[in-house]
Parts: C-alpha cells; sequence; structure tokens
C-alpha cells in the first residue's frame, strides 16, 4: 500500500466519501485539473492548475456557499467575481480553488456560470475513509475537507479562507500554512 493511501487509511476510516478520478477541465482561462467529491450531504468541487502537484506551496482558497448567497444573482453575490479572480490567480500562480455546497445545483450552476467545458468524462470512484479521532468535533463538511486536503497530497499551503475551522483542520493534520488571507486581494503577489 503506497504512503498516501496509508495517510488516508490512517486519518479517515469511517464514513463513505465518493471522488471522481482527476479529470481535465477547460475554461476561460485555460486548462485545469478537476476532482469532485461527494459525501453523505454535501458536494465538493477541487480545480487545480495543471502544475497543482508540482508546487511545494500552493495556494488553496476555500469557499463555501453562504445562505444568503445566490450564485445566479450577480447584483447580490460576491463569490462569483471572488471564484473568477481565483482561477486567474490560480492559472498564474498555481493552486487549487476548493468549493463546497450543500445544493448539488449550486455547484451545477457554478460550472455553468465559469463555462467550463469537461475534456474528459467524469468516473466516479468509492473510497472508504475514516475520521481521525480528533477530527470527529468537526462538522461532517469539515472532516471530508481534511480527507479532501490529505487526497491532494497537502503539507504547505499559501491559505484563502475566512473560515478559521480549516486553518484549524490544516494544523490538526499537520498542513504547514505558509500565509493566509481572508479573501482575494487584487494585489494577487501579496499572497506570494
Amino acid at each position: 500500500m503506497g504512503m498516501m493511501r496509508e495517510l488516508i487509511h490512517y486519518f479517515f476510516q469511517k464514513d463513505l466519501i465518493r471522488h471522481s478520478n482527476k479529470k481535465k477541465i477547460l475554461t476561460k482561462y485555460g486548462i485545469f485539473q478537476a476532482k469532485i467529491y461527494k459525501d453523505g450531504q454535501h458536494e465538493f468541487l477541487v480545480i487545480m492548475s495543471r502544475d497543482f502537484f508540482e508546487l511545494e506551496t500552493p495556494i488553496v482558497y476555500s469557499y463555501s456557499e453562504s445562505h444568503n448567497c445566490d450564485t445566479a444573482d450577480h447584483e447580490m453575490c460576491y463569490c462569483n467575481h471572488q471564484i473568477d479572480a481565483a482561477l486567474k490567480m490560480i492559472h498564474n500562480e498555481g493552486g487549487a480553488i476548493v468549493y463546497y455546497s450543500q445544493d448539488v445545483r449550486n455547484i451545477d450552476g457554478l460550472l455553468q456560470e465559469l463555462n467550463v467545458r469537461a475534456l474528459d468524462s467524469m468516473d466516479e470512484v468509492m473510497t472508504k475513509a475514516t475520521v481521525k479521532q480528533d477530527l470527529k468535533t468537526y462538522e461532517k463538511e469539515f472532516q471530508s475537507i481534511g480527507f479532501i486536503f490529505k487526497d491532494l497530497s497537502l503539507s504547505r499551503i499559501k491559505l484563502i479562507t475566512h473560515d478559521i475551522n480549516l486553518v484549524h483542520i490544516s494544523q490538526k493534520l499537520g498542513i504547514k500554512i505558509i500565509k493566509r488571507v481572508t479573501f482575494i486581494q487584487f494585489d494577487y503577489g501579496e499572497l506570494g
């Protein structure tokens, strides 16, 4: 059994998480890689730069839908602009967007909004995962994000999130946060 698989089995053993294989997708900013994860209640979309797995310290932008944010209403929601800026940023600097939603339609709507086209089919793979004891105090979505972070082989990141739970999850999993900001700023170099 490979080292990554051993780490995943060590940290996670109980809940079933379904995920796709890594696939190429085309956006208006170029070709990216994508993976989709799903636990019993949440769906997660990870969009990565093509060089993501070669980066020593990738940027990781985490975005969770909020209940007062409608991705279809541009006047009421800034998240589309943040995700658009994140795509530009990870295309230029390398990294990943981790988007999660309780409503599958929001992820589908986001993909339509970004005009994403799959270059490969999205085959699903079943993976058993057990949540490490000290992550059980977190809600299911954060346990799943911990799984995703480990599945992406993260050890050092530049994190963009307003959610302190993701900082704590990263620390518990031994992922070193080199720099953290709460939202994407106009000067992307501040994360460099």
